[in-house]
């Protein structure tokens, strides 16, 4: 799937993705009304999966470098979509770790 190959850039859009699947905006929408989550919150668990994996691989890894390696175009971002669907900051996730 696209989004699965694309999911780390940051600049990835809705547009792209209804693009690359040969469907309208409004299509793709529709599409993921059907199932449990929207376009938006699947890309952002991916994001999110992708820097717990990276933080689990190396403690020591900068934060920043873990959400632009995860396809988040901001620090900020990352942590608000981090805390969203883990329940903790990075930090905190990081911490509970060691």
């Amino acid at each position: 799937m696209y989004i699965q190959s694309n999911y780390a850039d940051p600049e990835l859009t809705i547009d792209q993705v209804a693009g690359a699947c040969s469907v309208s905006r409004r299509t793709l929408y529709r599409l993921f009304e059907q199932g449990e989550d929207g376009v938006a919150a699947m890309l952002r668990r991916m994001r999110v999966e992708r820097a717990l994996a990276l933080i689990r691989t190396d403690p020591t890894r900068p934060l920043l470098s873990v959400a632009r390696a995860s396809g988040f175009i901001s620090e900020r971002q990352f942590y608000r979509a981090f805390k969203r669907e883990t329940g903790m900051t990075p930090g905190e996730f990081r911490s509970h770790r060691g």
